[in-house]
């Protein structure tokens, strides 16, 4: 009941996005090596089977979360013992297609017949042999679903092949490190609903994400990941609302970290963040800020730029984007636009203004007066 209840929260904190990835760079041969002593006790019961472990001397290194790989390869271990009463358990790894690290695990036991092979990675799901009531299994049918949302979540496959009577060859494929970069992303924000809700936006585009809740939490994380980007609310328990921000600058490793704070206007000004974007969140407008500080990338939508932010972001907006005057701004959106209006960081203290935008359905992107360089918001002159 304990492994059950401990595997059920296990996969539903996975699922949900809550999981915390500690990711570093894995050695897959000290990973073979490791998850074959941890599974030693799986097999004193069983005489008649010999776990058997092959891999090269030198292997290209994987960069994800050591102990989810271990959790992964022991599963499949401990699988493979489940239906194995004679011959051996076979654990390698070998360099697959360029840029791809194997994993596989081999048994000579009862095999899985054809019917269960495409749904043993479900949820509560066990393939059984012969009599159901005599040949039951023991598990909680939990550990393979566990194994495909870690791999899946590297942007890895796994899969099995079987012949039943014969035995079983699950297979999981890692990409190499480096081998697809993706940016990193520390999400900082106390509110576990807002975290979600954005890792589940920057998974989709193509980031890797970590979270922190507290503030000393996400400047550990920072230090220790050096992350392409911070999305940062300032409220942050442990820390007053400039201190993190402050602190993040201070670092010498950190100094120059794209900053994008997402927090209530009032939490907004001064902050010494690249950009700044108010809560309620437009996941369009979000999107856009990620881009520009992560790739320079052009401003994916409509958006009014004030005069003061003109020559800053110039080279990344549409022709018609600016600049403006703030009486020039109010018209525009007195006008009927949508889209985002990109404004310095002291327009979050003029209130009707917030409403204004609100009312319209026009998402705010500040740019904090004193805020660092950074690729995307290099100073552009402006044309004669």
């Amino acid at each position: 009941m304990t492994r059950l209840i401990n595997d059920v929260l296990d996969l539903s904190r996975i699922e949900a996005g809550k999981e915390r990835w500690r990711d570093g760079i894995v050695n897959p041969v000290d990973a073979v090596r490791r998850a074959a002593d941890s599974a030693q006790g799986l097999f004193p019961g069983k005489p008649g089977v010999e776990l058997r472990v092959t891999c090269p001397e030198v292997m290209p290194d994987l960069r994800m979360d050591s102990d989810r790989l271990q959790q992964v390869l022991i599963n499949l271990l401990s699988n493979a013992a489940k239906f194995t009463e004679h011959g051996t358990v076979t654990l390698s790894t070998e360099v697959g297609e360029p840029g791809e690290v194997l994993f596989t695990v081999a048994d000579t036991g009862s095999g899985i017949a054809p019917e269960y092979l495409d749904c043993i990675f479900d949820k509560f799901q066990q393939a059984c042999a012969g009599n159901v009531l005599q040949d039951k299994p023991q598990g909680t049918g939990l550990g393979l679903a566990i194994c495909r949302q870690i791999v899946e979540h590297y942007r890895g496959t796994i899969r099995a092949e079987s012949r039943l009577g014969r035995g079983s060859l699950l297979t999981v494929s890692l990409p190499e490190a480096g081998s697809e970069a993706r940016p990193c992303v520390l999400i900082a924000d106390a509110d576990e609903t807002t975290s979600h809700y954005l890792s589940i936006l920057l998974e989709k585009d193509g980031c890797d994400v970590l979270l922190a809740g507290k503030g000393p939490e996400a400047l550990e994380l920072a230090a220790r990941h050096l992350p392409d980007l911070v999305v940062l609310d300032p409220r942050l328990p442990g820390m007053s609302n400039e201190g993190i921000v402050r602190q993040m600058r201070a670092e010498h490793e950190l100094a120059g970290m794209p900053i994008l704070l997402v927090s209530v206007p009032e939490a907004l000004q001064g902050s010494g963040a690249n950009l700044c974007l108010a809560k309620p969140l437009d996941s369009e407008c979000f999107l856009d800020a990620v881009h520009v500080l992560l790739h320079g990338a052009l401003l994916n939508r409509d958006v009014l730029v004030h005069s003061d932010c003109w020559r800053h972001v110039r080279a990344l907006c549409p022709a018609q984007s600016g600049p403006y005057s703030e009486a020039g701004l109010r018209a525009e959106m007195a006008g009927g636009f949508s889209g985002a209006v990109l404004v310095p960081d002291r327009f979050f203290e003029d209130g009707e203004f917030v409403r204004l935008c609100r009312r319209n359905g026009v998402r705010i992107m500040a740019l904090p007066n004193e805020a660092p360089p950074v690729a995307g918001l290099a100073t552009v002159e402006p044309v004669a």
